[in-house]
């Protein structure tokens, strides 16, 4: 049952995205919620959230060019299965939110982020694991001896239906996930980066009572990795400029391209950020047995932004 939603007007932009409505408005009824009206014409200022087909989204005039500057509410529509397209795309948009269209459950998972937004929610760990089977977690205070610690999390978990290679995609996302809250996150009182330019192989220490917070839930469906910092200090550039793109930076301490490695091998990227207070990065991969059918499952990207 989900909790009272006021009134609310989501915007449908295109003919192909418009085409999603009636088959929306009965999973939101079959829900329990029937305030919310779709348009496909409304000042976007009205709208609580914007969906626009990604061949609208890279038009550059009229509305479809106006719309890509409420990033916050608009939802890119993606029936593409290449990974590297779907990047450019969200490059190139920016938009906070971007949705995969290639499987039958996509329309499941857009009711649900309606519903979530509608009730002033953001998208959490809880949201996907609630079923988990199995949980791993710990509580990290220095970056010494991160593989191992790796190691131990996954072996407490069933990867028998898995596809052979599942556990080097998951060492990955936990690995790249890691390096980026220990090296990346910390920042001092002035909001200046501590470690970014360290070598990745000195060992860093949280401050007490910042530890790092990594768990891995399972069942026989998904995984669910979260790694959580205490200081939430990425931004927006952080993320569109490094994710996506997976360009090499020539800089001290990385190449900037762990983001990209993270969102390669997950099917959905959540990124949950408190300014200045937490940010939490949630990866959710659909489990199979054949590498053929998890490398076509859609990927989807979330970006909860609170400012202080």
């Amino acid at each position: 049952m989900t909790e009272a939603i006021p009134n609310s007007h989501i915007l449908i932009l295109s003919d192909s995205a418009s085409k999603l409505i009636p088959n929306l408005t009965k999973l939101l009824e079959a829900s329990g919620v029937k305030n919310v009206v779709f348009h496909t014409v409304l000042h976007f200022d009205d709208a609580d959230i914007i969906f626009m087909d990604h061949t609208f989204a890279e038009k550059d005039v009229g509305q479809y060019e106006k719309a890509l500057q409420y990033v916050e509410k608009l939802c890119i529509l993606v029936s593409l299965a290449d990974f590297n397209e779907v990047n450019r795309i969200l490059n190139k948009t920016r938009g906070h939110h971007l949705f995969g269209l290639s499987s039958p459950n996509s329309l499941s998972d857009i009711k649900d982020f309606i519903i979530y937004c509608l009730e002033g929610k953001k998208w959490s760990t809880e949201t996907f694991s609630s079923a988990a089977d199995t949980v791993t977690s710990l509580s990290l205070n220095s970056s010494q001896g991160l593989n191992d610690k790796i190691e131990e999390m996954i072996k407490g978990h069933d990867l028998s239906k898995c596809f052979k290679g599942f556990e080097h995609f998951l060492t990955q996302i936990l690995n790249e996930s890691l390096t980026n809250a220990f090296y990346n996150a910390p920042v001092d009182s002035n909001g200046n980066h501590i470690y970014r330019e360290k070598s990745r192989s000195e060992v860093v220490l949280m401050i007490p009572g910042k530890d790092v917070e990594v768990s891995i839930r399972s069942n026989a469906k998904k995984f669910i990795v979260t790694v959580r910092d205490f200081y939430g200090s990425i931004t927006e550039d952080d993320i569109f400029e490094y994710m996506p793109q997976g360009v090499v930076r020539d800089k001290k301490g990385g190449s900037g391209i762990g983001m990209h490695i993270i969102f390669k091998y997950a099917h959905k990227c959540i990124i949950n950020v408190e300014k200045g207070i937490k940010t939490e990065f949630i990866i959710v991969i659909e489990n199979d047995k054949q590498f053929r059918i998890y490398d076509l499952k859609e990927k989807s990207f979330h970006l909860f932004l609170n400012q202080p």
